[in-house]
């Protein structure tokens, strides 16, 4: 999340003319950490083009929200090649779980023209057809490996199908859509979603320089960080930044001023990192 709006930030100062997300269907009620990432990365841009549109040549941001990309890295289809050129077992979560698919090539085009598209805090959403039930696409495989499938029906199979069962934040199905109500683009292929995004601009702000609080600024500004330590006052004991946090912790026990801790010090409030004195008889 931080990584978009840090990479957006600086597309915006550079007046980068056009800004595409790449998203996920898991942003669509997230469930999972990935999908809560991606969903905070889109507010943060919508509300970043909420800003960009008010300026004059404004970068363009906008997202683009898909599936499963076929044989792509995270794509379920090296996993199962590689378990049946294993000899199995191919192992599945769940027999009824469902996935959108598309190709590469497929993915790669359409992105590209739905940020042709954008006008500036968009997101589109591909059709991508009908979802694919995850169990027929491993029969598919191994049917084409030129094996069988190793089941009830058939115990002299090549290969086993296995259920280990959902993974924590795991669903079976995935959405495109928060709403119902997607409105056609210039592609047949290409939907636009209204998605409010009522944290936007908590989470832009988040990652905006000019959103910052200062304690923000300085601790990302190594040198504003050190002029601030400058300017403070040397304490007894401490390094330069405050008095320690144990002498600050003895004042609150006591309940004494500042100015009245080296008079009044109590016996049972020692200074840090030395003993009380007794007291005289």
């Amino acid at each position: 999340m931080f990584g978009t709006l840090i990479t957006a930030g600086a597309a915006s100062a550079h007046g980068v003319r056009d800004f595409v997300l790449i998203s996920t269907d898991k942003a669509v009620r997230p469930t999972n950490i990935m999908g809560c990432s991606k969903r905070l990365a889109e507010m943060g841009l919508q509300a970043l083009a909420e800003q960009a549109a008010r300026r004059p040549n404004g970068t363009r941001f906008s997202m683009v929200r898909f599936g499963n990309v076929l044989d792509s890295s995270g794509s379920v289809v090296p996993l199962f090649r590689q378990q049946i050129r294993n000899g199995g077992p191919i192992t599945l979560t769940h027999l009824d779980i469902t996935r959108y698919f598309m190709t590469i090539p497929e993915a790669a085009q359409l992105v590209i023209q739905a940020g042709a598209m954008a006008s500036g805090g968009d997101v589109f959403v591909l059709d991508m057809g009908e979802p694919i039930r995850i169990v027929d696409l491993a029969r598919r495989m191994v049917e084409l490996s030129g094996m069988t499938v190793r089941d009830a029906d058939n115990p002299a199979g090549d290969i086993e199908i296995r259920v280990v069962g959902l993974r924590p934040g795991e669903k079976l199905y995935e959405e495109l859509l928060i709403g119902d109500n997607p409105m056609p683009t210039l592609h047949p292929r290409i939907l636009k979603a209204r998605d409010d995004f009522p944290l936007g601009r908590a989470v832009a702000s988040t990652g905006a320089p000019e959103g910052r609080t200062r304690d923000q600024r300085r601790a990302l500004d190594p040198a504003a960080a050190a002029a601030h330590g400058a300017r403070l006052p040397a304490a007894r004991g401490g390094g330069g930044l405050g008095p320690p946090r144990a002498a600050r912790r003895a004042r609150r026990r006591c309940g004494l001023r500042r100015s009245r801790v080296a008079a009044l010090r109590p016996a049972s409030c020692p200074r840090s990192g030395a003993s009380a004195p007794d007291r005289p008889a």
